[in-house]
Parts: C-alpha cells; sequence; structure tokens
C-alpha cells in the first residue's frame, strides 16, 4: 500500500543529485575570466624647504644632589674606644675631637721623648761651655810648653818637666777635639731627639678623631669598648651646607662649557644659582661620556633630591637645519630624499647637532632645496611620488631666531 510514495521519494532524490552534478559541471568548466592590470599609484609626501638659521642649543641634564664634602673617617693606629664624643645629626666644626682611643701609651712614650730631647739640649750646651774651656787651656798649656822649651835650650829646666807639659798638652788638644765633635754634631742628635718627639706626638694625636672639614655627622660604626684597627671605618661626615649635583653628558656638550661659570639648577621647579666646579675631559673608557660637577648652596635643600640643570651648547650660527624625522638613518650613515620634479633622489648627508624638532645639516643639502618630510623610510631612490602638502609655514615658525642667551646653563 506504502509502496508507490517510496518510490516516488526516491525519484525526487536521483533528481536532485542529478541538478547537483549539473551545476557542479558547469562551474567547472566556465571559462577563465581575462586579467587585467591595476597601476599602482605613487605615494602621497609630505615636503618642505631646507631651512638657514641661528640656533642657541641647550641641553637638560639630571641627577641627584650630593653633599659637596662627604668622608668616612677611620683612625691610623689601633686600640680601645673610650669615648664616643658626638652622635649622629650632630653639627661639628673643624677640628673637633669626634672619637677617642684609649691613650695612656702614648702619653708615656711623649713624656720620655721630650725628657730625652731636653736632656740631649742640656748636654750640648755643658759641652759648649767644656769646649771653650779646654780651648783656653790648651792655649796656656801650649805657652808653657814653649816656655819650657826655652829653657830647655837654656839648661835651666830639666828634660823630664818638658816631657810631663808636653804630655799635659796632648791630653788637652784631645779633650778639645772630642768636645769639638761633641759641638759640631750637636744640631743633628738634637734634630734626631725632636724628630722622635714630633713622632710620638703625632701617634697621640692619632689617638683622637678629628673633624677634616665642618660639617654634620651621619652615621658611626663603633662604641666605646670596641676595639678599633687601622683603615676600619668608623665615622661618617658630610657638609651639606653646600650640595654637588653630578651628571654625565656625550662630548659635544663640554665643548661649549668652563669652570667657574654660572648655571642654574632646578630643584622641585625653584631656580638656584650655581657654579660649574668639574669637568671630566677625558671621557670614561667605556661609557665615552663626561661627568660634570655643579654646585649650589644647600641652605632647605637635601641630600639625594633630584636636580637639573639646563646648559648652553655652543652657538650655530646661519647653520641648514630639517625637520629631524626628514632624516633617514642606515648603517651609520644619513640621508634626506631631495625632491626633483615628481620624483625622489636620495641624498648621503653630514650630521651636525639635534636641536629639539629640528636637526642640523652640516653638508648634502642647500638652503630651499625641497625635501620629503616624514615617512622617509619607505621611499626608495628615483620613486616617483605625490605632493600631498608642504611644512612651509610650520617649519617658518620654529626658524624664528630666540634672543641670544646668557652663557648660562
Amino acid at each position: 500500500m506504502h509502496l508507490p510514495e517510496k518510490i516516488h521519494t526516491r525519484h525526487y532524490v536521483i533528481l536532485g543529485i542529478v541538478i547537483f552534478v549539473l551545476i557542479m559541471l558547469l562551474i567547472v568548466t566556465r571559462p577563465a575570466g581575462k586579467a587585467t592590470l591595476q597601476q599602482i599609484s605613487a605615494p602621497l609626501v609630505v615636503t618642505t624647504t631646507v631651512q638657514r638659521m641661528d640656533l642657541y642649543p641647550r641641553v637638560t641634564v639630571s641627577g641627584r644632589l650630593r653633599p659637596s664634602h662627604h668622608s668616612s673617617l677611620h683612625f691610623e693606629l689601633s686600640g680601645q674606644l673610650v669615648q664616643r664624643l658626638v652622635e649622629p645629626g650632630q653639627q661639628v666644626e673643624q677640628g673637633q675631637v669626634l672619637l677617642q682611643l684609649m691613650d695612656e701609651d702614648y702619653v708615656d712614650a711623649v713624656a720620655s721623648a721630650r725628657a730625652l730631647y731636653q736632656q740631649e739640649k742640656k748636654g750640648i750646651a755643658r759641652d759648649r761651655r767644656l769646649l771653650k774651656l779646654a780651648e783656653e787651656n790648651s792655649a796656656l798649656q801650649l805657652k808653657e810648653v814653649e816656655r819650657m822649651e826655652r829653657l830647655r835650650s837654656e839648661s835651666l829646666t830639666s828634660r823630664s818637666g818638658l816631657d810631663a807639659a808636653q804630655q799635659r798638652l796632648v791630653q788637652l788638644q784631645s779633650d778639645a777635639t772630642r768636645l769639638r765633635y761633641a759641638v759640631d754634631t750637636a744640631e743633628a742628635r738634637l734634630n734626631l731627639r725632636q724628630a722622635e718627639l714630633n713622632r710620638v706626638e703625632r701617634q697621640l694625636d692619632r689617638a683622637q678623631l678629628v673633624a677634616p672639614f665642618a660639617g654634620t655627622v651621619n652615621a658611626i660604626a663603633v662604641q666605646p669598648g670596641d676595639y678599633i684597627s687601622p683603615a676600619q671605618n668608623v665615622l661618617e661626615l658630610l657638609d651639606i651646607t653646600q650640595l654637588d649635583l653630578y651628571v654625565d653628558v656625550p662630548g659635544h656638550v663640554i665643548a661649549a662649557l668652563s669652570l667657574g661659570q654660572t648655571v642654574k639648577v632646578s630643584v622641585d621647579d625653584v631656580i638656584h644659582n650655581g657654579e660649574m666646579v668639574a669637568i671630566q675631559r677625558d671621557p670614561d673608557p667605556d661609557t665615552f661620556t663626561h661627568t660634570l660637577q655643579m654646585r649650589i648652596n644647600g641652605e632647605g635643600l637635601l641630600s639625594g633630591a633630584l636636580a637639573s640643570a639646563r646648559l648652553s651648547l655652543e652657538k650655530q650660527l646661519q647653520v641648514n637645519v630639517v625637520p629631524v624625522e626628514a632624516v633617514l638613518r642606515e648603517e651609520g650613515a644619513a640621508f634626506v630624499f631631495l625632491l626633483q620634479g615628481n620624483k625622489v633622489s636620495r641624498i648621503p648627508v653630514v650630521l651636525g647637532i639635534r636641536e629639539g624638532s629640528l636637526q642640523v645639516i652640516k653638508e648634502g643639502l642647500n638652503t630651499e632645496d625641497v625635501i620629503i618630510a616624514r615617512d622617509v623610510a619607505s621611499l626608495s631612490e628615483g620613486e616617483q611620488v605625490q605632493i600631498r602638502e608642504q611644512r612651509q609655514d610650520k617649519t617658518k615658525v620654529k626658524t624664528q631666531q630666540p634672543a641670544e642667551p646668557s652663557h648660562e646653563g
């Protein structure tokens, strides 16, 4: 009863398959379309002209303020600490005693050396008096010998008397010679005693640690009773009345700087007058930078504060400049793209300094040359371009000459 319906459904399935096969055959066997070439349009570029102008370049450098004087102090001899006379944060004067070692042995050594010096000094005075007497006695005895020799020739005196007088003369002359040597070497002996006294007095002084400059005690690393060894850092002393700003700069920056020049240092947006106190002329062998040291008054400021200084560089008078983004750098060389008609030429150039968004061109371009102002990395030699706009007005605003600044940072 249901057989005809099944046959009818089977016919529809077969018909659908046939239609699908015919459609696929039509798709596969359709003729290929004709290929068409689309022309690539020239890229749009922005141009500008090479400007000639005066530049007064400056560079801003920053760093942390440090104390102008910072010393880690130590004793020069060993001993036990008996007194700690200051505490961290305390202001001290130059020469003030900070720490004291046990010094009894050094006191005794000074007393002994001083006594020996005085003894030598008095001995020298005695030898000088004795020498004077010995010389006078020798002169008298010589006259006595001469008198007895005359009497001996006249047979008025005995030979034995003359011999005794001559022996007495030799003895007196020997004493005078010995005393003369003592007097002649007196200054040398006294100097030796003085040197020994000076040495032990210095040792006694070294039992005290004194402030080499006026400043603030920052830290103390020892307590009374500690045994101190030479070269052991025991106290840190700072002078924060003046603070120094250290910065590292490239070589072209220091060419316009000099010692003693005035610089402006900004701390928390407040400008302070400073002085250039040190310039490292030979660069660091690793970084090829030069260290500058600027000093300002530390009143009201904290060591470690962030500070910045603006330094004037060498003036650039009547130089050619282009926008920084107009320069293509490849493998250490620099290029710009010069517009010639509707094509560009890649021109090698020699760069000068950069000031803000402007790049000085030392060689390779002439004033009023038209170049590509940006997006130069995608261009190639001889490529045809379309000019979208020219940055003439924008560049002119940048080339207005500022008033010549004073030689300050």
